[in-house]
């Protein structure tokens, strides 16, 4: 092993629990690391074991068993669901032998910094053999790297994988620090951004993508072959496919334009509408407060001829005491005469009244002999002077 450059992260630490035939395991490494051992001793393991903890276990940037892919084999196809469950099969015609058939299983891969310190990348892993697919998740975690002791908990019947916010709860209690990831996308991106300082271009899908072409490659004498397969797409470049998707393009973008076009005159005619609404809004406002004004003048008369049926009421009222203040004197009147007429010497009284009245006749019938006496002499100077003037 030869000690890697200061600057450049290296990987420390693979943790394992219950990865294929792996139970708990942490696999201390430094510098350039080499695998040895016979067949089927768990070199390939450790290795997609190091896949998934750097890409999230996404299938477009992980090839599983690659030096059985090298060579062909049968028993090449992996996948992380026989991972986690333990799937042992050494040919295509043999039944497989499942080791467990729900897992728990826990990848972590710890970095060591610039700075002498440790990052980790974690994934975390839920399978069971009636599932078609695992249940993924994943976390970034700094201030600290990650080792098995951190994704266990002691059990009566020993020691048993934490869930996921399990084992979240346990770093950041212990002053790490977790940042959770919704997606394998996302989580690959973060933590190769996290590892090169930010240095790195966005295209992390790309770079994990030439890695899993390192783990196939084979001899190739063939320059254009070699090109094709490591460094352009591996498909060959269909001219006439290529030609279809740029005039695709340039229709894209010519309908674009008109669309660009469309919502100009759009902010138009809805700057006119604007304008309108607003014009609309003010005459509403106009006749909104010539309405007021008038049903404030109007109030004022109702208040004022309210105040008059008040006042009338009150003259009323009055009447209605005077009324019945004359019946009271009225009947106190009448009352009085008839006490009058009850009272001793009445009829000498009446009898004077009588007197009286036949007096008054008298005196009434000489005056009106006395008037009819005036009227006969002024018609007499009437004529006089009609006479003289003629």
């Amino acid at each position: 092993m030869s000690e890697p450059h200061l600057g450049t992260p290296q990987i420390v630490r693979l943790s394992l629990i219950d990865f294929y035939l792996i139970e708990r395991e942490d696999i201390e490494l430094s510098g350039n690391t080499v695998f040895l051992g016979p067949n089927r001793s768990g070199k390939s393991s450790c290795i997609d074991a190091i896949q998934t903890g750097l890409t999230g276990g996404a299938g477009d940037l992980v090839v599983y068993n690659a030096a059985a892919v090298r060579q062909n084999r049968p028993d090449a196809h992996r996948s992380l669901q026989e991972y986690c469950l333990g799937v042992v099969r050494h040919d295509e015609n043999e039944k497989a032998k499942v080791v467990r058939k729900s897992s728990q299983t826990w990848i972590g891969l710890s970095f060591r910094t610039r700075d002498g310190g440790e990052v980790a990348g974690v994934v975390h892993v839920v399978a069971h053999e009636h599932r078609e697919r695992p249940n993924t998740r994943f976390m970034i975690v700094t201030g600290g790297g990650v080792t098995t002791a951190d994704l266990v908990f002691p059990t009566e019947e020993g020691e048993m994988a934490k869930g996921f916010d399990q084992a979240v709860d346990g770093l950041r209690a212990s002053g790490r620090k977790v940042e959770e990831c919704d997606s394998a996308s996302d989580y690959s991106t973060y933590l190769l951004n996290l590892l090169t300082y930010g240095s790195w271009h966005a295209d992390a899908h790309s770079y994990y993508k030439a890695v899993k072409r390192a783990l196939v490659f084979q001899p190739v004498g063939d320059i254009t072959a070699f090109m094709r397969t490591h460094v352009l797409e591996t498909d060959i470049i269909d001219i006439g496919r290529m030609r279809e998707r740029l005039a695709f393009y340039r229709e894209i973008v010519r309908t674009i334009a008109s669309i660009n076009r469309q919502i100009t005159s759009l902010g138009i005619v809805i700057g006119h509408y604007s304008k309108a609404a607003e014009d609309d809004r003010e005459a509403r406002g106009r006749v909104a407060a010539a309405t007021e004004a008038a049903v404030g003048q109007r109030q004022f008369e109702i208040d004022a001829i309210e105040e008059k049926l008040i006042g009338l009421w009150g003259q009323a009222e009055r009447a209605d005491e005077a009324e019945t203040a004359a019946s009271d004197r009225k009947d106190e009147a009448g009352r009085r005469v008839e006490e009058a007429r009850n009272a001793p010497g009445a009829a000498a009284l009446e009898n004077r009244i009588r007197d009286a009245d036949r007096d008054l006749s008298g005196s009434e019938t000489k005056l009106r002999e006395v008037r009819k006496e005036l009227r006969r002499r002024a018609e007499a100077i009437d004529a006089i002077r009609t006479a003289v003037a003629t």
